[in-house]
């Protein structure tokens, strides 16, 4: 008896330190996806700004990039993660394609990388053909 008392005790220390960490894990995800979206979203605004800034957009490319599509490998068929993937991949074909002094614009690297976007809505629509919302991206 007191053996099996022991084991519940264990198990139940065991489950609090792992809910513990599940909520630690989801707070630091959290963390990463806000500064995800400001290197996407908030960072190229003030790149087109920056007078020399074509090392820095390059290198901002490449980053959004490795990060966007291994997002892409683990989104699955979850409707969130779709909708949030495919629309960066089209912020990030927008900073490629946008051409400004010092920067002629990749337009061929832009439409590899909208062509991403546009396979994760697709793939967005034929998972959830019910969701209506699926079928309206939402910017930022």
């Amino acid at each position: 008896m007191h053996s099996a008392l022991e084991h519940c005790v264990q198990a139940r220390a065991e489950r609090e330190r792992a809910f513990a960490g599940q909520s630690q894990a989801s707070r630091r995800f959290h963390a990463l996806r806000g500064l995800a979206k400001a290197w996407i979203f908030d960072l190229p605004a003030t790149l087109h700004q920056a007078a020399g800034s074509a090392p820095t957009r390059a290198l901002l490319v490449k980053t959004a990039l490795a990060y966007l599509d291994g997002l892409a490998k683990e989104a699955g068929d979850d409707p969130v993660w779709l909708r949030e993937t495919a629309v960066a991949y089209g912020r990030v074909g927008d900073l490629q394609a946008e051409s400004t002094p010092g920067h002629p614009g990749d337009v061929v690297g832009a439409l590899a990388t909208y062509r991403k976007g546009l396979e994760l809505f697709t793939l967005l629509v034929l998972c959830h053909t019910s969701n209506d919302g699926s079928q309206e991206p939402r910017t930022k």
